[in-house]
Order: structure tokens, then sequence, then C-alpha cells
């Protein structure tokens, strides 16, 4: 199993409080999923950055340049949910192009 989340909250959400708050939810919901139903299934969560739609002009300040795009989240959960990733369980892989590096690095995140 594999859970996406976008990872953009919507233009014009004040504090975007709601965006930290469904991923630590999702990162939880994952690992304690990834804990009851092994070794039956592996549960992994996608979690995007900066989305092309969403944040045009953001990419500059990203380490790759680039905003995520949905291809990207599909190759990602792809990947998470086939037979590369057999001994992968409870997982969060950011597909942010870097920008979490940033966030953690006390950047502009």
């Amino acid at each position: 199993m594999v859970l996406v989340y976008p990872g953009d909250v919507p233009p014009g959400s004040e504090g975007r409080w709601q965006g930290g708050v469904v991923e630590a939810l999702g990162r939880s919901l994952v690992r304690s999923f990834a804990l009851e139903y092994a070794p039956d299934a592996r549960v992994n969560f996608v979690v995007g950055g900066p989305h092309l739609a969403r944040r045009e002009g953001r990419h500059a300040r990203l380490p790759t340049r680039r905003n995520t795009t949905s291809e990207d989240l599909v190759q990602a959960a792809l990947f998470l949910g086939g037979d590369g990733a057999r001994f992968i369980t409870g997982e969060t892989l950011p597909v942010d192009g870097g920008a979490h590096l940033l966030w953690t690095a006390g950047g502009e995140g």
C-alpha cells in the first residue's frame, strides 16, 4: 500500500498549518499500518513538494531547480509498490526536489 500526499497546501490557506497536520498524520498512519499488517503487506508514504500548478517560480530556490510534477509522484508510488522496494515498509519518501533539506536546515522552505 502506498499513500500519496501532494504536499502543497492550496493557495490562500492562512497559516498553512493544514499541510503539516496532514503530513504528520500520514507519517503516523503509515508507521502504524506497517507494523499492523506486516509481514503480509508493505505500507509507505509519498510526500510531494512545491507543485508546478501551484507554485510557479518557487523552483529557483530548490536544489533541483524545478517543481514537483504529478509524474514524479506517480513514479515514486510505482517504485514503492513494486518489487524493487519489497524490503521497504513504514517509510516516508519526500519527492520535493530537495525542499525538505531547506526546511530542516532552517532555510526558506
